[in-house]
């Protein structure tokens, strides 16, 4: 039997690790403001004028994050960006172990790649056999990118330094209970952007007059609709034909949701409670479209 690539480990993580509604291609940075679904947590006190203080409420802190978010049964893949020096590769022996040749990103998606590829190193195992304090220590300095992926969990922790750590998430309910647990670690700067995203959720209705009843092309626009509304929990749906035209459908759909209603709009269409059908629409056999709370 053929042993599992840990590289497609890695585009696992790739697949729900979203860029603008799409899976992402790469680990971009910064994490937070990359993608949808992410916790920015303050690591090092910078009020703390003491060297030792600080980076021993930073290791604490990292420490509390990492013991809330991977329990020691928890299956995790290591990315490790660069050559791990010989003590590192001794604590990491006994792990199933891939190097993989990836590219130097630019500063952002947009910029031009300059050719340039360097070494990052994936490593798998459960998470009592990692040694956190380890990785920490690589990462508070300076001089390597660590990505911890709790494949049980679907969380991706990144301590980016010593300032602080990235938790992301494939939807706002996994990690909601990270952002209520540990609220006290959260960066100030970036409360009230957090606060939005992880507000309660509340009963939202969607009414969507399809131009067919045909249950497969229904199943298209669900589908969709999934993606475009990713972490959103079905309550009740049904579909019936619509009375005022031959062959139309009338979709109704009561989803659980924290998102605005704007922000629920403007991922599904361009035109609202329109009179006519448009091809503007973003989601195919859709004709007219209403969101209430």
């Amino acid at each position: 039997m053929r042993q599992e690539n840990l590289y497609d480990r890695y585009w696992e993580l790739l697949g729900w690790l979203e860029y603008e509604d799409k899976p992402s291609e790469a680990i971009w940075h910064p994490l937070f403001y990359r993608y949808p679904w992410g916790l920015r947590f303050e690591l090092g006190d910078p009020a703390l004028d003491d060297d030792e203080a600080y980076f021993r409420v930073a290791e604490e802190r990292a420490q509390r994050i990492w013991d809330a978010a991977f329990a020691a049964e928890d299956e995790v893949l290591l990315i490790f960006d660069g050559t791990p020096d010989k003590d590192l590769k001794a604590e990491l022996k006994h792990l199933r172990m891939q190097r993989v040749r990836a590219k130097w990103l630019p500063h952002s998606p947009e910029d031009e790649w300059d050719g340039d590829y360097f070494y990052r190193y994936l490593y798998a195992g459960p998470a009592s056999e990692f040694s956190f304090s380890a990785l920490l220590e690589r990462a508070f300095s300076w001089k390597y990118g660590i990505y911890l992926y709790n494949r049980t969990k679907k969380l991706l922790f990144h301590p980016y330094d010593d300032r602080g750590a990235d938790l992301l998430g494939p939807d706002a309910e996994v990690l909601r209970p990270f952002y209520e647990s540990l609220h006290d670690f959260l960066l100030n700067w970036d409360r009230e952007e957090m606060a939005r995203k992880f507000r309660p959720t509340r009963p939202v209705f969607l009414r969507i007059l399809t131009t067919t009843t045909d249950p497969e092309r229904i199943r298209v626009v669900r589908d969709k609709l999934d993606r475009k509304l990713r972490g959103a929990q079905v309550l009740r749906e049904s579909c019936q034909p619509y009375w005022k035209l031959d062959g139309w459908g009338e979709l109704s759909l009561t989803i659980e949701s924290a998102r605005p209603l704007d922000d629920i709009r403007s991922r599904l269409a361009g035109k609202w409670e329109s009179d006519t059908a448009s091809s503007e629409f973003l989601l195919p056999d859709v004709g007219f479209l209403w969101v209430s709370e």
